[in-house]
């Protein structure tokens, strides 16, 4: 909402290198302020320069006005009211928006987004305080990237933004908080974001209401009190500000436009057309035959000058006059049309921005097929190509801001694959060396790529517990059930789970093994606490369960789904009533226990030392030939001999930890830990 502040458009060599450019018109609406109703919209409309016709394209609900637009490429950006609104030019359809309170003007330099801030409270009608008065927001996510607070940046009201190189430049006025209006210029680094420093426009250069930047020179135009109007000029090569005033205005400027070598500018309510030299600085005359009150005006690249007027309430008209200053045509807006931008129609080899044109050149062995899809959506692109090389072309709408694209290929293909207009991440220029980099997953003939391929993701094996059926592609996420466990963590039908909690006084070890048969948990425990879990097979109806300890060790074990009468919670203390058996070596449990004979055959071998870490010695009675088997504590055999004398073991070149010593002879058998240090 411009209240009849000055506004000030200069065309720099952006515009002027533009061809064929349609006018966008920003219509303020009218919000009646008595009784805070929005007695007519905000909207936008197109004039089309060839046509010479007028389209209103978008209608802005629920806002009390809007303050600014920008184009940037096949993007419009709207200050409205609170918020951001972006938009797409062509169709016109929405995209996005953010709310930020006091939205004024807005610039884009490289991805961010800068905004100005400032605002009335409508109920005292006293300027709002912000914590910051200028933020920065990515263009394409509108998501905050920066703010500068009032001691780190603009300590008032903000409105005009330019940039020039690698800096941004915002207009400083306080403009909302009447008769304490300032003037200065404020300096970003645009690389860093960071406020750099600020241009003091002087005593008559306070309030100024919009800037322009023409060569090395930053132009403002200042209404100060509303008492007068002045202009200022900023040469960005020397720093020197230099401030003049606009002889004979007892008032602030209505409107201003740097025509030819002149600037243009209009005393608020009056109908005459001044001229101002902004070289010498000085006022040069009046522009003939323009005899309205006007709100904005803006040159065009063709020397036409368009120009509104309106009643701020029930109308919007637009003239445009040639440079003779007459009028050549003239067409009704919406109310209040207060903002002008040129941009330049679609001109691409589609028929809208919304389409992206694929260009494929290929050098294929044999026949091959090349195809590009919307997944789980349409067909886009296809060729099946037979041999040789050549091109394809072809246009299709995509936004992979929102889609999964998939790039399908079979053959012996080499190609280059080009896009022009896609919206989204999609690199530029794809070829057969280079796609897996851009992919956001890939199969074996198939690349796939946009924000959105990760709904068509996730497991796709089978035997993995979270396989997905629907996906499409793999993502790597496949778990899968630990040994003998189910996907839940629990043992599979038949076996044993076992839950060991322990505290440990030094070095020790906790065995558990079928007596006679196969070792189904072995630990060696360091000094301190921990706990952990194992699954195995047993059957304590027809096996025996040895339990074997070592160190000084304080434990607990329970157990789930055990067979037989092994109960189902033990620990050091409770285990010797519930043994089958026991002996040095360890605690026994099962109906399988038979122990007859073996005590005796234990007492024909002397083992020693324990521990050890060279030798182990076997001394006894050898009656038969007897079977001898070291086993480390994950059940690997890593000695074994048969002897019937006495034998020597040498084991310094074995690791240290929990070995199982097996004498084996006839149907007897002894098992005996060794600790190797």
């Amino acid at each position: 909402m411009k209240n009849l502040l000055l506004i000030f458009f200069l065309f720099t060599s952006l515009v002027y290198s533009q061809n064929n450019e349609n006018l966008l018109i920003l219509n303020e609406g009218y919000f009646d302020i008595t009784s805070q109703e929005i007695i007519e919209p905000v909207s936008i409309g197109v004039y089309d320069t060839n046509s010479q016709t007028y389209e209103e394209v978008i209608v802005i609900d629920g806002v009390r006005f809007a303050s600014d637009m920008i184009v940037d490429g096949n993007l419009l950006y709207v200050a409205a009211d609170n918020k951001i609104i972006k938009y797409q030019i062509g169709s016109f359809e929405y995209i996005d928006e953010v709310e930020v309170q006091g939205a004024r003007n807005l610039l884009i330099h490289n991805d961010n987004l800068f905004v100005s801030r400032g605002d009335y409270d409508y109920d005292t009608w006293s300027a709002v305080v912000f914590d910051s008065y200028l933020h920065v927001y990515d263009k394409n996510s509108l998501t905050l990237v920066a703010e500068f607070d009032s001691e780190n940046g603009p300590g008032w009201s903000t409105q005009n933004l330019v940039a020039k190189d690698d800096q941004v430049f915002v207009v400083i006025n306080n403009g909302f908080e009447w008769n304490n209006e300032k003037g200065y210029v404020g300096v970003i680094d645009a690389n860093n974001l960071t406020y750099a420093s600020e241009f003091d426009l002087g005593e008559n250069g306070t309030n100024p209401d919009n800037m322009v930047l023409k060569g090395d020179y930053l132009l403002t135009v200042n209404n100060k009190n509303w008492s007068g109007s002045s202009v200022s000029k900023i040469n960005l090569s020397t720093n020197e500000v230099v401030t003049e005033n606009l002889a004979d205005l007892s008032t602030g400027c209505g409107t201003s436009a740097l025509r030819g070598d002149f600037l243009n500018y209009q005393v608020s309510g009056d109908n005459t057309l001044q001229k101002y030299d902004y070289e010498n600085m000085e006022t040069y005359g009046t522009e003939q035959n323009m005899n309205l009150n006007f709100y904005e005006i803006i040159e065009s690249l063709d020397n036409l000058f368009y120009a509104s007027s309106t009643d701020f309430f029930s109308y919007g008209e637009v003239y445009i006059y040639n440079q003779q200053n007459e009028i050549i045509n003239s067409f009704s807006t919406g109310v209040s049309p207060g903002t002008f931008v040129f941009y330049s129609p679609y001109d691409g080899p589609c028929d809208s921005y919304e389409e992206t044109q694929i260009s494929l050149d290929y050098s294929s062995d044999g026949e091959s097929n090349f195809i590009v899809y919307v997944v789980e959506g349409e067909e886009l692109f296809s060729g099946a190509i037979s041999g040789g090389s050549g091109s394809l072309s072809s246009c299709f709408p995509t936004d992979l801001e929102n889609q999964c694209l998939a790039v399908e290929i079979n053959g012996d293909l080499n190609w280059n694959l080009s896009w022009l207009g896609t919206q989204g991440n999609l690199n530029d220029y794809l070829n057969n060396e280079t796609i897996s980099e851009y992919a956001s997953y890939i199969t074996s003939s198939t690349y796939y790529i946009g924000e959105s391929c990760d709904i068509y993701s996730g497991c796709m094996d089978e035997a993995a517990c979270n396989y997905n059926e629907d996906a499409l592609m793999d993502n790597g996420s496949c778990f899968y059930a630990q040994e003998n466990e189910d996907c839940d963590g629990n043992c599979i039908d038949g076996y044993t789970q076992m839950f060991l909690d322990y505290e440990s006084v030094g070095n020790s070890n906790f065995s558990v093994s079928v007596f006679e048969g196969e070792e189904l948990v072995s630990s060696s425990l360091i000094n301190g606490f921990g706990s952990f879990d194992s699954c195995f097979p047993t059957d304590l109806e027809n096996e025996c369960l040895a339990i074997e300890i070592s160190g000084d060790l304080t434990w607990s074990v329970s157990w789930e789904g055990t067979q037989g009468n092994l109960n189902d919670w033990l620990n050091n203390e409770t285990i010797e009533e519930f043994a089958t058996h026991q002996n040095e070596n360890g605690y026994y449990f099962g109906e399988a226990c038979n122990f007859s004979g073996t005590d005796d055959f234990s007492s024909l071998f002397s083992i020693y030392p324990n521990p050890t870490n060279n030798m182990i010695n076997i001394f006894g009675d050898f009656v038969n030939e007897t079977t001898i088997l070291l086993f480390d504590n994950v059940g690997k055999l890593v000695y074994s001999n048969s002897v019937d004398s006495d034998h020597k073991i040498n084991v310094s070149n074995l690791n240290k930890g929990l070995y199982f010593l097996n004498l084996i002879s006839d149907d007897k058998n002894l098992i005996s830990q060794i600790i190797i240090e």
